[in-house]
């Protein structure tokens, strides 16, 4: 069989193996084929067991003979970036090595807490988690021999091993020691308002000591349980306020975070949850609770946080989302509305 060398397509984990070796007739032949590499010679595959594949065109793809094995390939960890800081975490950290991803992923999702990759990915790479001092580090890039995180917060100075966890292992020959933190780290004393509309934007006032002036050196974000919900917009700093953006939001419980992503990560706190904050609207009181069938009773809706525009706001009765009360005056607390007539979906008393 004559084939020129250029229709045979080699892969392993659909990484292409470029054939070196100069065949023209393929009658019987071995030959060599090279895959892509890091600087270190080491090929750019992930750790785990890689199956070649060859395909020609004409044919279709050859069978391997037993005596073929995949290619095993391993992780390394060598090192860490910064191998200590302080307690309040949130500065950025990396880990080198090898075998920890076939092609880069930059990780933006801020509800993605722990920075998960997934365990099948679209990049192909294997799940990926790391913890220190007992907590998850969100992790937002990876490459095949780096991998950059966001060091996790601890509450209390020492030496802690770093918990890798890829695929169904791990590993903790790595450690990362937290040390108390100066008195001159950037701290939030308080932050105004406490509690907003979320349907409206506004600013928030955050203050406290050492911020710095720096624009660009910091971000700010709303937090729950879940991880980085939003961040604000930064408008105005100096030394002792930072003033910010409020997008509105789904309403709920969040912290106020001020991050140095590059410095000292996460600024403190002067005391105890004064970086709470929420985003409410709610109903509070409806009268009367009574009208007529025929609709046209003024009903008035007294609240907190609601939307001031007309073009914001519906109000309707019952489950039926079409069946309106129709505005008639609207502020932050007030809604009056006049009812329409029941509904045919109704039954009287409901």
């Amino acid at each position: 069989m004559n084939l020129d060398i250029s229709q045979i397509v080699i892969k392993a984990d659909d990484i292409s193996c470029s054939i070196i070796t100069n065949l023209s007739n393929l009658s019987a032949f071995s030959f060599t084929c090279q895959l892509p590499t890091n600087f270190d010679g080491s090929p750019l595959l992930p750790a785990g067991e890689h199956e070649f594949k060859v395909y020609i065109p004409t044919i279709g793809f050859i069978g391997l003979g037993n005596g073929v094995l995949p290619i095993a390939v391993n992780y390394t960890l060598s090192s860490l970036k910064t191998l200590n800081g302080t307690l309040n975490g949130g500065f950025s950290n990396s880990i080198f090595g090898r075998g920890f991803a076939k092609k880069n992923k930059t990780i933006n999702n801020l509800n993605d807490k722990n920075g998960k990759n997934g365990k099948n990915g679209k990049n192909g790479n294997k799940h990926i988690a790391i913890s220190i001092c007992d907590n998850p580090a969100h992790i937002t890039f990876i490459s095949n021999k780096r991998i950059d995180f966001i060091q996790p917060p601890c509450s209390a100075a020492g030496t802690f091993h770093l918990n890798f966890t890829y695929g169904y292992t791990s590993h903790t020959n790595l450690t990362f020691t937290y040390v108390d933190p100066a008195a001159n780290l950037p701290t939030i004393s308080s932050i105004s308002p406490k509690m907003f509309n979320p349907m409206v934007k506004s600013t928030l006032n955050i203050s406290g000591s050492n911020f710095g002036t720096n624009l660009s050196a910091i971000n700010v974000y709303l937090t729950n349980s879940s991880g980085r919900v939003y961040q604000l917009r930064v408008i105005k700093i100096t030394n002792s306020l930072i003033t910010c953006g409020l997008p509105g939001g789904l309403p709920g419980n969040y912290t106020v975070q001020v991050n140095y992503p590059y410095s000292t990560g996460n600024a403190l706190l002067s005391a105890i949850n004064v970086d709470l904050f929420s985003y409410v609207s709610k109903i509070t009181g409806v009268y009367p609770n009574f009208g007529s069938f025929f609709g046209g009773t003024l009903l008035t809706i007294v609240g907190i946080n609601f939307s001031p525009a007309y073009s914001d706001t519906l109000v309707y009765i019952g489950d039926m989302v079409n069946w309106f009360c129709k505005i008639q005056s609207i502020n932050d607390t007030v809604i009056t509305c006049l009812t329409p007539p029941i509904s045919s979906a109704y039954q009287v008393g409901e």
